[in-house]
This record gives C-alpha cells, structure tokens and sequence, in this order.
C-alpha cells in the first residue's frame, strides 16, 4: 500500500477525495446529514498570509473596525460553508447532528477551539473552547473565528445569534459564546453567499488535464510539504489551511466592498514577495524559480498557469478557468506578489477584468515603475 496516499485520502479529506491533480483539487463531500454528495474545488492557502493582512489591517483601521470586518467576514464564511453544503433547517432533537459535523470538521482543519463544546438548546446558548486555534494563536484575536461560530449557530438554528470571544494569551486558550440574546452586530445576505450555478466550471473533465506541473499529493510525497504529528500540513514551516476555493475570496470581497481593497491587495503583494525571497534565497537561475512558483500554484489547487511578456506588461494564462462567485481578486493579488518579485518591477491589475480565450482566461499586469 502506497502509505502516503492512503494518509491523504484518509485525512485530508475524510469526505471522498474525487480528483488530485495538477492545479486542481476537487472533494465530494457525502455526509450523512443530508444524504447528498456535493463537489467542492478545494485550496490551500497560507496561515501567514491571514495573520499579515490582519496586523495591517490593525495598523490602518484600528482595533475596532479591524475585528468588525473580521467578524463579518466570519459569519459569512460560517453560513456559506453549511449553504454551499446543502444542509437545510434540522429538527429540534436532531440538531446534535449538524453541531457534530460542523466541530469535526472545523477541528480537523485547525480551529482548535472547536475541539469542546456545551450548549443549551432552549436557553438558546453555545459555548465553544479549545487552544492553537488557527490564526488567532497568532493574532490573540478572536473576530473572525467568533463571526465564524455565530453564523454556524444561526444557520442550524434558523436564527439569529451573535458571539463574544475570550482568549487567554498565557494558556493560549480561548473560549467563544454563542447566544441568541446577545445585541445584534451582523446578519448575513443569504442571497449574496448562495452558490451560483456557475460554480461548475471548477470541475474540468478529466481528459482536458494534461500537465507536467506537481499536484498537492505529488509535493507531499516529495516532501516539499510536510506533515506534523496533528496531521497539519506545512511548506518551509509555513502552516497551510484547506478551504474550499470561494471562502478565501469572501474574506478579499468584504475588504474590497468595505473600500479597503488597496489595503488587501498590498498586504497580499507584500507576503507574496517576501515568501519568495525566503523561499528563493540563495537561488539565481530564474527559471527554476519561475518552475517552482508555477508548480506551487499548482499544488495548492489554484490552476495551471503560464506567464508570457506582452510589451511592458505580463499576462498570466490560467488553463481551465476558476470560478467563484465573489471574484479572483486573491488569487490576483497573490500572482501580483509573485509578478513584482520576479520581474523586478511594480505591477498592478484591473480588479474588476478577466479576459478569455477558448477554455483559458487571463489576468494582465500592467507595469508602473
């Protein structure tokens, strides 16, 4: 038995792993909630990243408008992962379920203060407590995994609830409430976090993957990305957090509607650049850099993408195009880091334009200085 794909399949994803390939990787998820099976296009992204974007958020809005968008931006992730699951309204004496499912999960995927639970269904009354939760290990902030909870609890409720956050920096535990008497701070648009038909793009056939570029699976068993004992996984002691692909762009479109979308930009272009010269330090030949970058994209799940020069500006070709509902602007702004490292210049992108051409599309960076 090859161990390491066994390992994958087994834990990565505990649902049914469909598909690993070359920049794509798919999960269907079949729970026995619902009884139906759902594809999902799975990403890993970095947890530096979310900790970088939260300092400088910090440093530019303040303690209190940072953990509002925070705990905003959580509640939508919280209600648009049960939405995109097609989980519907539960029986009172069923709820157990749900709750179940949604602490497994999220426990597995690093959010340790879902590890214990207590609840009071009638008194309507939720309390969450754990240590080395994502994130906020870093950050000592609880804002976005309080706004994650409340929209979980308000979805299987068919109510609204809200949360409050306890962290104690010195045992680095934490502990949220969830209750449905607490004032009001965020109700989600059910009809803005839906999933849009579209979304099927993300699957390609089969037969239109044809790729030389590494899949996740590929890095793991090379050991370029490792795994730890809690069976978190990291590259160069960078821990990375699995997501399915439009939750990362919730989080970037609530900076970019809250008018803060330059702030998200630089702070992604910022840890992009500076992952690349930790990662490429030392290393001169441009073209195993420009290979390795390529082969990362590819393994974390974000597509297969080619970089070409069109006068001054760089067009990046992603092959089989991605999808979500709330746009690329991470996954542009990510690319955008990478551009400005490698070519040595300052680069920027329409936020708002994706060009196509037959089963490919195209971002354009223009160049400033």
């Amino acid at each position: 038995m090859d161990i390491k794909k066994h390992f994958f399949k087994k834990f990565v994803f505990p649902k049914i792993l469909v598909l690993d390939k070359p920049g794509l990787i798919i999960s269907r998820n079949f729970n026995n909630l619902n009884k139906e099976a759902h594809n999902m296009r799975i990403v890993y992204s970095f947890e530096d990243f979310y900790v970088n974007l939260y300092f400088d958020t910090l440093k530019k809005l303040g303690e209190e408008k940072t953990n509002e968008l925070w705990y905003k931006m959580g509640k939508d992730l919280g209600i648009r992962y049960f939405l995109f699951n097609g989980l519907v309204d539960f029986p009172f004496f069923k709820i157990n379920l749900p709750l179940k499912y949604f602490q497994g999960m999220f426990t597995m995927i690093g959010m340790g203060f879902c590890k214990n639970l207590n609840y009071d269904i009638k008194k309507g009354n939720y309390v969450f407590w754990g240590n080395n939760n994502i994130i906020s290990r870093k950050t000592q902030n609880l804002s976005y995994i309080e706004g994650i909870m409340a929209g979980v609890i308000s979805f299987i409720t068919n109510e609204n609830f809200e949360a409050r956050g306890f962290y104690d920096e010195f045992l680095d535990e934490g502990k949220i409430i969830v209750n449905k008497n607490f004032p009001k701070k965020y109700v989600p648009d059910l009809e803005f976090l839906k999933v849009n038909p579209k979304y099927r793009i993300n699957f390609p056939p089969e037969n239109k993957i044809h790729s030389t570029l590494y899949s996740f699976s590929d890095l793991l068993k090379f050991k370029i990305i490792q795994v730890d004992e809690e069976k978190k996984f990291y590259f160069r002691k960078h821990s990375l957090l699995p997501t399915e692909i439009s939750l990362v762009e919730i989080i970037s479109k609530n900076y970019f509607d809250g008018g803060e979308g330059e702030l998200f930009r630089k702070s992604t272009i910022n840890f992009v650049s500076e992952l690349c010269k930790e990662v490429f330090k030392g290393l001169e030949d441009k073209n195993k850099k420009m290979k390795f970058f390529r082969n990362i994209i590819s393994a974390l799940g974000f597509g297969e993408i080619y970089f070409r020069r069109k006068e001054k500006n760089i067009v990046v070709d992603f092959l089989n195009p991605i999808f979500t509902e709330f746009g690329l602007y991470f996954l542009k702004s990510f690319i955008n880091g990478f551009v400005n490292y490698f070519y040595e210049g300052n680069y920027s992108f329409d936020f708002d334009k994706i060009y196509s051409l037959g089963n490919k599309e195209y971002f354009v960076y223009e160049k400033i200085s």
